[in-house]
């Protein structure tokens, strides 16, 4: 037998559990021990550590769920910028020229799609589609990204597509609103510049025959 007092003064620990087992038996079957089982079940040792095997999953879990969200919001918002700056582009071709043919505005949209989404090289998009209907100019691409801790559920790709319309008003007539700050902000030169340069505006705007 191993001399407990002994092992305790040397590697001040609490060996008292080896009490209850024959050293020299060790490893062999042995039958159950109910004072070993009394003090197991009142040691309240390694709670903490038991308690963080047990949420370390679900955290990790929950901060890669969050970081792929956020991942596919910025994807979003590049994908959104992409298809205004296409739509826009087939509005101003279609203004410029009125006579230019459907495929040839269509041509310029996924052209500028591909310029503006080149930059996210992360976002996998497809060529995108444009549509012409009573001066709507309307672009719709689909797009996604890799996924990185959704994968473990099975979700690898995360939808970003996104659609934009640009309405051209062909009746000529146009409704602009001037919003100016008068607060004390702009008190002295800065509001006399902010009238002045109100006033240019109106004029250039309202000119004589318009």
């Amino acid at each position: 037998m191993v001399n407990i007092s002994l092992l305790t003064l040397l590697f001040n620990v609490d060996l008292s559990p080896i009490r209850y087992f024959n050293i020299t038996n060790f490893g062999q079957p042995q039958k159950g021990n109910p004072a070993m089982l009394r003090y197991f079940l009142r040691n309240n040792d390694g709670n903490i550590g038991l308690i963080f095997m047990i949420v370390i999953g679900p955290l990790l879990l929950l901060t890669g769920l969050s970081i792929d969200f956020l991942r596919a919001a910025r994807a979003r918002v590049a994908v959104q910028q992409a298809v205004d700056a296409a739509s826009m582009i087939a509005a101003q071709a279609a203004i410029a020229d009125p006579t230019i043919q459907e495929y040839k505005l269509v041509a310029l949209a996924r052209l500028a799609f591909a310029e503006s989404i080149g930059r996210s090289p992360t976002i996998l998009a497809q060529p995108g589609d444009l549509s012409v209907s009573d001066g709507a100019y309307q672009f719709q691409a689909s797009a996604t990204i890799q996924s990185g801790f959704l994968s473990i559920i099975g979700q690898t790709t995360l939808d970003v597509g996104k659609t934009s319309v640009a309405n051209v008003d062909t009746s000529g007539e146009l409704e602009i609103v001037l919003v100016l700050d008068n607060t004390g902000s702009m008190k002295g030169q800065k509001l006399i510049d902010l009238k002045s340069a109100a006033q240019t505006m109106v004029d250039t705007l309202l000119l004589p025959g318009r």
